[in-house]
């Protein structure tokens, strides 16, 4: 039986199928090396040593360790080990762990994954460092023309953010934009909001942790070339609006509301201590 507690995969007792990291414990975005329970005990186990295979095959392994988002190869250790690693097949995406070790056959298993050959590997699984796990215009609104599927972002909490959410019923950074969008003429909303929503879902890159010498996922900022040409258009679009009374005028309204707006959210989400604060237009 496998129990799940936050982003810890925890293990009461095994049966054939049961994944862990050697050591016992899989953490979201940690590399490890994957183990499967078979034949009474835990066997490391050995991929297919095909890139795009091998990350199939991880995504397989970390969905069985009750990571939906899947997981990735980190690093191809060539370590080797005293028993016979688990052979896992061909692996085809959205494949179960189960389906691809069912072809492992396709691996010779006699010859590639016998004890004392080199068939190690890492894996992460993916969590606060992830694909969005529905990339479109419905599901992104806002925030969609701004933002790269092709690569990970830190979503610890916030995939909800540009979504309609029950609770509210309406996309807290759409709100925003809606604001921003009364404000300024589109070329500045457009800026504000690219911004936004690149400050808000930050992508993950690759470092080499110095400790352990693997590669792993952290969230990074935004390039300072980027974050001034943002200012440089800001500074623009503000020269703009103190030559138009009416302009500015409104734009320091539409400001006081998305204050507002956003200490509102804030208390429905965080409690009472939360309060909009009143400011005179």
């Amino acid at each position: 039986m496998l129990y799940i507690a936050d982003k810890f995969a925890i293990f009461c007792f095994s049966i054939d199928g049961v994944v862990q990291a050697t050591g016992g414990v899989i953490l979201g975005d940690v590399p490890f090396s994957p183990e499967v329970y078979t034949d009474g005990s835990f066997h490391p186990v050995c991929f297919p040593n095909d890139a795009d295979n091998n990350e199939y095959a991880a995504s397989a392994f970390c969905l069985a360790a009750n990571f939906s988002n899947g997981g990735r190869v980190v690093a191809m250790t060539g370590e080797t080990y005293d028993k016979d690693a688990l052979p896992i097949g061909q692996c085809s995406p959205s494949e179960t762990l189960a389906h691809c070790v069912g072809k492992r056959n396709e691996l010779d298993p006699d010859e590639r994954c016998k004890a004392g050959t080199p068939v190690g590997i890492k894996i992460a699984c993916n969590y606060q460092c992830r694909p969005f796990e529905t990339f479109n215009q419905e599901y992104l609104p806002t925030c969609h023309p701004y933002l790269n599927n092709s690569t990970k972002y830190y979503l610890a909490e916030t995939p909800w953010m540009d979504s309609p959410i029950p609770e509210l019923g309406f996309s807290v950074i759409g709100q925003l934009a809606d604001i921003v969008a009364n404000a300024m003429n589109p070329t500045c909303a457009a800026n504000v909001m690219s911004l936004f929503c690149r400050t808000l879902f930050r992508e993950c890159g690759q470092v080499e942790d110095r400790a352990t010498g693997n590669r792993v996922y952290y969230p990074s900022l935004l390039c300072r070339s980027e974050c001034e040409r943002h200012r440089e258009t800001w500074n623009v679009c503000l020269e703009d609006l103190e030559e138009n009374p009416d302009a500015k005028r409104n734009f320091d309204n539409q400001m006081i509301e998305m204050v507002n707006g956003a200490a509102l959210v804030s208390s429905l989400f965080f409690g009472e201590g939360a309060r909009p604060i009143l400011v005179d237009s």
